[in-house]
C-alpha cells in the first residue's frame, strides 16, 4: 500500500529509494519524513469512514455517508455510480486528501 511505502521510506532526508524501486526506474523523490508530511496534509483525520464486517476475513463494507463499497476477498463493488452529485458531496469523499 502507499502507506507502507511511505513508512518504509520515512527518512530524515529526501529520498528516491522507494519510488525508484516501485516505479520501474523512475525516481520521484519523497520529502524528508514523508509520513509526517502525509499526516500534516490530513491523512490522519477522522473522515467518518465506517467499517462493518470482518477485515481479517476480507469480508466487510466501507461506508461514508450514502457511499458504500462492499469487499468480499477478491471482489469489491460500490454504489458510487448510482449516487447523485449532491449525495457524493454530502458523503465527504471529496474532502479526503489526495494520495501524497
Amino acid at each position: 500500500s502507499p502507506y507502507f511505502f511511505l513508512a518504509e521510506g520515512n527518512y530524515p532526508f529526501p529520498s528516491t529509494y522507494i519510488t525508484f524501486s516501485v516505479t520501474e526506474g523512475k525516481a520521484f523523490p519523497l520529502p524528508s519524513w514523508p509520513m509526517r508530511v502525509a499526516c500534516e496534509r490530513g491523512i490522519d483525520a477522522d473522515f467518518g469512514v465506517r467499517v462493518d464486517g470482518s477485515v481479517a476475513d476480507v469480508n466487510f463494507t466501507l461506508s461514508l455517508g450514502d457511499l458504500e463499497v462492499a469487499v468480499d476477498w477478491a471482489d469489491a463493488t460500490g454504489n458510487g455510480d448510482t449516487l447523485t452529485a449532491e449525495q457524493l458531496e454530502a458523503s465527504g469523499v471529496m474532502r479526503l486528501p489526495p494520495p501524497p
